[in-house]
C-alpha cells in the first residue's frame, strides 16, 4: 500500500512538472514575442526620427525659400517704386516744359 502511495505521489509529482515546464515554455515564447515587438518598435521609432529629421530639414529649405522670395519682393516693391517716381518727375516735368512753352508763345 506504502508503495502504491508513493507511486501516486510521485505521479502527481512528474505532473506538476511536466505542467511547470509547459508553463515555463509558454512565459519563454512570450518573452521571445515581446522582445520581438520591442525590436519592432525601436525599428519603426528610428524611422519616424529619420522622417522628422527630414522633416525638419525641408521646413528649413521652405523657411529659406519663402526668406528669399519675401527679399525678392521687396526688391521688386523697390525698383517699381523707384520707376514710378522717375515717371512721375518725368511727367511733371513734360508738364513743365509744356506749360513754359504755352506761356512763351501766348507773349
Amino acid at each position: 500500500n506504502s508503495v502504491g502511495e508513493t507511486g501516486a505521489r510521485i505521479s502527481e509529482i512528474l505532473s506538476k512538472i511536466a505542467e511547470s515546464v509547459s508553463v515555463q515554455k509558454k512565459i519563454s515564447e512570450d518573452i521571445k514575442q515581446s522582445v520581438l515587438t520591442t525590436e519592432e518598435i525601436s525599428d519603426l521609432m528610428v524611422s519616424i526620427n529619420s522622417s522628422s529629421s527630414q522633416q525638419t530639414g525641408a521646413m528649413v529649405e521652405i523657411t529659406l525659400t519663402a526668406t528669399k522670395l519675401n527679399d525678392l519682393a521687396e526688391e521688386l516693391k523697390n525698383s517699381l517704386s523707384k520707376t514710378s517716381v522717375k515717371k512721375e518727375a518725368a511727367f511733371d516735368e513734360e508738364e513743365e516744359k509744356n506749360k513754359l512753352e504755352a506761356t512763351l508763345e501766348n507773349f
